[in-house]
């Protein structure tokens, strides 16, 4: 089983593991889970991916602001590839954290 906290809809494959429920700026951070052993994660996260808006797409997908993920025997915890550290583990959001650079669009 794995838990996903995401806050944006693509990742670097290009596809939209949240189905574009999610924004990068809409103040919160997405989770979802996936276990490839519980078919119906695996329904749920079809739906995500092929952008089909059923009330499944929604299941095992949950939205906040701050999110903390408890585990019993702690887990380690995986950021972009790199070991972080082992579960508990708090996510937020912090508004203007990260400055972007970039052109202007043309009219």
């Amino acid at each position: 089983m794995k838990c996903y906290i995401v806050n944006s809809a693509q990742s670097g494959t290009s596809i939209s593991v949240t189905g574009g429920l999610s924004a990068p700026d809409d103040g919160l951070v997405d989770i979802f889970v996936l276990d490839t052993k519980n078919m119906e994660t695996l329904r749920a996260a079809t739906n995500r991916v092929l952008h089909l808006h059923t009330a499944r797409a929604e299941n095992f997908f949950w939205r906040g602001k701050e999110i903390t993920i408890e585990t019993d025997p702690d887990q380690p915890v995986w950021t972009d590839g790199e070991y972080a550290g082992r579960t508990p583990v708090t996510a937020k959001v912090v508004p203007g954290a990260l400055i972007v650079a970039a052109p202007e669009k043309k009219k």
